[in-house]
């Protein structure tokens, strides 16, 4: 469950354009995600991934490529 709606939150809230106030938002889910027992190694992997580019993003003040930051 927790699997597809990280999908559903990188696609609308850390896509190709990129608004500063989604990225909080998405960071914050996950790390509540994270913080919940997850067995499933390879989704703990996905959220630490998600983390990391959301953080990534938000550390970021230029566009870069076709990701677009407003």
């Amino acid at each position: 469950m927790i699997r597809q709606q990280l999908q559903k939150l990188m696609w609308e809230k850390v896509g190709i354009v990129r608004r500063r106030r989604y990225l909080k938002e998405a960071l914050k889910q996950i790390k509540k995600w994270e913080k919940q027992k997850v067995e499933d190694m390879e989704l703990r992997n996905m959220l630490l991934v998600s983390r990391l580019i959301v953080e990534s993003a938000l550390k970021r003040k230029k566009s870069l490529g076709c990701h677009y930051v407003l």
